[in-house]
């Protein structure tokens, strides 16, 4: 496998994206992974090393697209992509028939399923020391989310948002402390 990133075309375009923290580094995990095993991947695949939740957070899906035009020419090369956002667009983009990894894969985008990165990995407890049977932190993108923390205001806490820190912190310590993690129905289609 070929990695290919593309610096010419992000400077180019003045876009911010080095050092953009990655707060579910899905992506950023899957690379360090294809990364250590380039040589086991054919060669006819190229991967595009770009961090797709910083572009789309910093300068919008159009932005996005534009880079993957620039990359592709608009043809199928055999280039492989990973987008783990959920933003609703993520379904109108068009890698022209290359390979897309995402967490929120389905049958209509026909992209191939990889799962989330455990954001709980090095904060949970013992099975036996955990306090909660279940928890769910989530943003309130969905009735089912609203009616689940009512029944259980103790276990189910909703934000406004995903992506501030404070929210994050919560998610782990309290995914951390519960036998298991509730998944309600939201935003993204892996819920």
């Amino acid at each position: 496998m070929k990695i290919l990133l593309p610096e010419s075309i992000l400077t180019q375009q003045k876009l911010y994206w080095r050092g953009c923290p990655d707060k579910v580094p899905t992506e950023s995990t899957i690379r360090e992974i294809l990364c250590r095993n380039v040589d086991l991947i054919d060669d006819k695949y190229t991967y595009i090393d770009v961090n797709n939740a910083c572009i789309t957070q910093h300068h919008g899906w159009q932005v996005y697209q534009q880079i993957i035009d620039a990359i592709t020419q608009r043809k199928l090369q055999d280039f492989i992509f990973i987008i783990q956002s959920i933003n609703p667009y993520i379904d109108q983009l068009n890698f022209y028939g290359n390979i897309v990894f995402s967490p929120h894969a389905s049958c209509s985008n026909g992209y191939i399923s990889i799962p989330h990165y455990s954001v709980n990995l090095f904060f949970s407890k013992p099975l036996g020391e955990r306090t909660r049977l279940f928890s769910f932190v989530g943003a309130n993108t969905h009735p089912v989310r609203r009616e689940l923390a009512q029944l259980y205001p103790q276990n189910c806490f909703l934000t406004d948002g995903w992506f501030d820190d404070a929210h994050v912190q919560s998610f782990k310590e309290n995914l951390g402390d519960s036998r298991f993690g509730l998944c309600p129905r939201g935003t993204g289609i892996g819920t």
